[in-house]
């Protein structure tokens, strides 16, 4: 899924933005292209909720268009 959505964005020349609660999240979607810029801290009743805001920059392929050329059959 987020392979798919990261190629239509790379086609377009578009960042992609997520946030993520769980800290190993952060390993996978680091493995994926995005990187963490900022942690916003949530309070939610008693407990704190720690958010993880990462982006992912456009990838340029070679030709000059990102991705997979958009979308897969």
């Amino acid at each position: 899924m987020i392979e798919y959505v990261t190629g239509i964005a790379d086609a377009a020349g578009r960042a992609c933005y997520l946030e993520s609660s769980n800290e190993v999240n952060r390993v996978i979607y680091g493995k994926l292209g995005f990187e963490r810029r900022k942690i916003v801290y949530l309070q939610r009743a008693e407990e704190h909720v720690e958010l993880d805001i990462m982006v992912r920059e456009p990838v340029l392929r070679k030709g000059g268009v990102g991705g997979r050329g958009g979308v897969k059959a």
